[in-house]
């Protein structure tokens, strides 16, 4: 397998969940900076010109939760997803899908609010309104963390970690919302942060260089 990531993007988490499946895969950085998602070479692997990325012997998947979707059914005695239990894939599911379709559609209006609306006044309305709406949804996740923790589907870890961890540590950037509300949300990247997969990946994903900081997942 061929991950295409760019440091510090959300392709991190397929990054991390392959690196803790101790399965064998390439990681290729696509350079924003250069401008190389916009090669004819990268529309060809994936034409929406994003990461992640995951080439295949049967094709090229796209999407971070379909990519979480797909090494957990290749992989299926790891447990980073439960795929054997049709209630337990379909509340990984359901969280992934929170974070991609609320929390990471939510953080795109900070970093491209051009794509939602044009005039710049909007844009800046739109902008004020997150961090609001941030600390709204990540109060969902703190309290099922305090109810079940220490993992977010209890007492196990998980491809949902790896997801939460990379879109908390989002939140040390200062303009979408307020980590330090989040007592268990906090006390949850520092578990992560000590597997040392993570720490693999992130040294690997500093090295690469790129202009998103990697210290925000540190």
């Amino acid at each position: 397998m061929k991950l295409f990531y760019y440091p510090g993007a959300c392709s991190i988490i397929p990054h991390i969940a392959l690196e803790e499946l101790d399965a064998p895969y390439s990681a290729v950085m696509v350079d924003f900076n250069a401008g190389e998602q916009l090669s004819a070479e990268y529309r060809a692997i994936n034409p929406l010109l994003q990461v992640p990325a995951l080439a295949c012997d049967e094709g090229t998947i796209t999407q971070t939760p379909a990519i979480l979707s797909y090494l957990a059914l290749r992989y299926p005695d790891s447990g980073l997803i439960e795929s054997s239990s049709p209630w337990q894939f379909a509340k990984m599911q359901s969280f992934h899908m929170f974070i991609a379709t609320t929390i990471h559609i939510l953080f795109r209006q900070i970093s491209m609010p051009h794509e939602f609306v044009a005039d710049e006044s909007a844009q800046a309305s739109l902008k004020a309104r997150v961090p609001s709406m941030s600390n709204h949804y990540f109060q969902f996740i703190e309290d099922q963390l305090k109810a079940g923790g220490p993992w977010v589907h209890g007492d196990k870890f998980s491809a949902s970690d790896i997801y939460l961890y990379a879109f908390a540590s989002y939140l040390k950037i200062g303009d979408r919302g307020d980590l330090k509300r989040f007592e268990a949300i906090s006390a949850h990247r520092q578990r992560v942060l000590a597997r040392p997969a993570v720490k693999r990946v992130l040294l690997k994903e500093t090295e690469a260089g790129g202009d998103i900081p990697m210290s925000l997942f540190n």
